[in-house]
């Protein structure tokens, strides 16, 4: 990669200003030990997190960045969603209950358990969202530390905008560039696709909500032990009391719901 870099930077004229250096920006040292201006790096994983590269920034930007130097990205956040995976779950689930006349729903549970045992990466329509997207992580580059983000940990609550079936949360994030001409990249259902997709932690089974419905949670992203560049995810549902619904059939029974997404969402993807 850096031979290429150097054709290209030769082949474009600027062989005599700018010098390509080689090696870990962790332990790397400028020449003459002098202190960069800006600091670009692409260091962003799937729900911003995951087998991202923050560690090696942090410690490049404390040894080779002068006092006010830029960070690009400046700022980066991470959100999450309730969604309805109607589409998602006919395709690769209820496809197999009757394949040309064949029930293959073997397969289909099969294909199930693979998706609870860690969240899947997709691309999600802009209907999938039930509600307004909550923010679960804000951190600006100039001043986070790799200990700031070994645990996250937030309370959310989100209003249903429609009575759908609920199938999990997806989770996705957005980094800004600051300057004269701001620039963000956001990786959200309402935005263009990038190859970060999306991130979907599934429930066991789909809950049913209601249109102006409260749904609460708490999200854990936690630091692997072993592999420290994947996180331990848990959704925990916190309890509502629905005493005052109409309808108690269509209502969330919150006790065995919450029960049941805690057991099941410890998953590291």
């Amino acid at each position: 990669m850096c031979v290429l870099s150097r054709i290209v930077i030769a082949a474009n004229g600027y062989a005599d200003r700018v010098t390509v250096l080689q090696g870990d920006a962790s332990h790397m040292q400028l020449p003459g030990n002098i202190l960069a201006d800006v600091l670009i790096s692409e260091w962003m994983g799937f729900y911003l997190l995951h087998e991202s590269m923050l560690d090696a920034v942090v410690a490049a930007r404390d040894r080779l960045l002068r006092p006010g130097a830029a960070m690009f990205p400046s700022t980066a956040t991470l959100s999450a969603c309730p969604v309805a995976l109607k589409e998602y779950c006919a395709h690769n689930f209820d496809f197999w209950n009757d394949v040309c006349g064949f029930d293959m729903s073997a397969v289909a549970s099969v294909a199930r358990q693979k998706c609870l045992s860690s969240p899947e990466v997709i691309t999600l329509p802009k209907n999938a969202l039930l509600a307004q997207p909550q923010q679960l992580l804000s951190i600006d580059l100039q001043y986070v530390n790799a200990d700031d983000v070994s645990t996250v940990m937030s309370s959310l609550e989100f209003v249903v905008t429609r009575n759908e079936v609920m199938h999990g949360f997806a989770l996705w994030f957005d980094v800004s560039f600051d300057g004269r001409s701001p620039v963000t990249l956001d990786t959200s259902p309402l935005s263009p696709p990038t190859h970060w997709q999306q991130t979907v932690v599934m429930f066991p089974d789909a809950l049913l909500v209601n249109r102006d419905s409260v749904v609460q949670c708490r999200m854990l992203l936690q630091r692997a032990e072993v592999n420290r560049r994947q996180y331990n995810i848990t959704v925990e549902m916190i309890e509502i009391d629905n005493d005052d619904d109409e309808d108690d059939d269509e209502s969330m029974n919150s006790v065995s719901t919450k029960q049941m997404i805690k057991d099941a969402m410890n998953k590291v993807i």
